[in-house]
Order: C-alpha cells, then structure tokens, then sequence
C-alpha cells in the first residue's frame, strides 16, 4: 500500500528536500507551510506524476491545524505518516533574545509553533493510525532540545525539548497499536533558518562540531525518512541525533 504522508515546513529546508524524497520512495504527500511556494513544490512534484497536494496554514492556529489534518486524511484517503518538520525561532540582528528582553507572547508564538502544533496533529491523526494498526510519527526536535547551544533562546530550547518529551510519551501510549513516534534532533542545518543567525555566531557554531560543517538538508531528510520507512519497526521514543558528532549521547 502506497504511504501517505503529511509534513509541515515542507516549502523550504528540510521539509521541501524530505518531500521530493518521499516522492521518489512512492508516497502520496500533502504538504504545509505559512509559505505559499508550498504550492509550487507540490505542483513540481506532480508535474513528475506524483500524487502531492499543498495547503498553507498557521502552524500557530489550533483551526488551520484541524482543518489541515482534516483536508490531508480526505486527500490522501487517509494518513499514515506525519512529519512534523514546520518551525520558528525568533532572532534580533541575528541574535537569540536575552532572558531580560524575552516577553510572554514571543514564548507563547515559539510554543505554539514548534510544540502544541505538533501535538494537535498528532491528536488529530495518531488515533485514526492506531485504529487501523500502522503508523509513523516523526517530529523534528533539534540538538537544543538535548543541550545547552549557545545561538538558541530559552524559548526554543523549552520547545524542542518539550518535543522530544512528548514524542516519548506518545511512542509508550501507542507502541503496542503498531504506532511508532520518534525524533530526529538536528544540529546546524544549512537552511534559511540558520542564515538568520549572526555570521559571527555561525563561524563559532561550525568550530564546534567535530566533522567540521554544517548537516546537509538532504542528510537530515535521510535521516527522517529511514525512521518512516517499515524498516524502522522497532524502533519507537528514539531522539535520532544527526549533528556532526557535536553532542554525543
């Protein structure tokens, strides 16, 4: 049976690499972003003879997120793969906000993008996947989430390792229903999220990591569609680091 895929963040970086990946792995995919280059992705792909369609929404907004999951299980007839890829942080010339300039609705715009929307999707779709005994959930945490990185906000390490938590919690609920949920946790990844951050920043950041460069956004798209993929069966509540060799569990 042909997989059906929904990934959010799927115009740019990683999200956008993982889709024309997928498409070749023969999965039906409905795409997302805030982005509307969304749907040039999706009609690139079928233009290939993909079976791929697009819808923008608000990753911050619990009734796009509804609708989202809604449109997806109609399209696709069903949904047996999410990927929760979409994401945010917030920079000031580059840099992360400082603790004493950090307000409450910049933390509550990082959470609920990063954390409570992939858990309404998960809502929303891991019961349909555990009625009919197959599913694969993979959220897409980062290296902050496992340690201290210095470029980070307090916000978004709160959020990703809010992620890996939940994605835990999830993978004990329904590993005995044929449901598996795991992360992956990127370091530097060269996508337009991480040019937002100083160029003085990104030179002490690739220092650090011991293979000398930042990840390719098709090394961690490998990474996330392996974890997809019925060869990952036994594996559920994993945090999946691919960083370079920079943190080492």
């Amino acid at each position: 049976m042909k997989p059906k895929t929904l990934i959010t963040g799927a115009a740019s970086g990683v999200g956008r690499v993982l889709a024309e990946r997928l498409a070749k792995s023969g999965h039906a995919l409905y795409l997302t972003d805030r982005d509307d280059h969304v749907h040039d992705v999706a009609r690139e792909l079928c233009a290939q003879g993909v079976t791929a369609w697009a819808e923008t929404a608000d990753l911050a907004n619990e009734a796009h997120l509804t609708r989202l999951a809604n449109n997806a299980r109609e399209q696709l007839q069903g949904c047996s793969n999410l990927v929760n890829c979409g994401g945010m942080t917030i920079k000031l010339n580059g840099e992360s906000i400082a603790l004493e300039a950090l307000t409450v609705d910049d933390w509550e715009k990082v959470q609920r993008v990063n954390l409570l929307a992939p858990v309404i999707l998960c809502r929303e779709l891991i019961p349909e996947m555990a009625r009919a005994g197959y599913g694969r959930v993979v959220n897409v945490a980062s290296r902050a989430g496992r340690m201290h990185v210095p470029p980070a906000g307090l916000e978004y390490h709160a959020s990703k390792a809010g992620l890996i938590g939940v994605s835990r919690a999830l993978a004990g609920i329904y590993a005995d229903r044929g449901v598996t949920v795991n992360c992956v946790a990127p370091g530097r990844v060269d996508t337009p999220m991480t040019k937002a951050t100083s160029p003085a920043q990104l030179a002490l950041a690739k220092a650090a990591i011991p293979i000398g460069r930042f990840a390719s956004a098709h090394e961690i798209a490998a990474s996330i569609e392996f974890l997809l993929s019925p060869e990952a069966s036994y594996i559920t509540g994993s945090c999946l680091d691919v960083n370079g060799g920079i943190y080492m569990n």
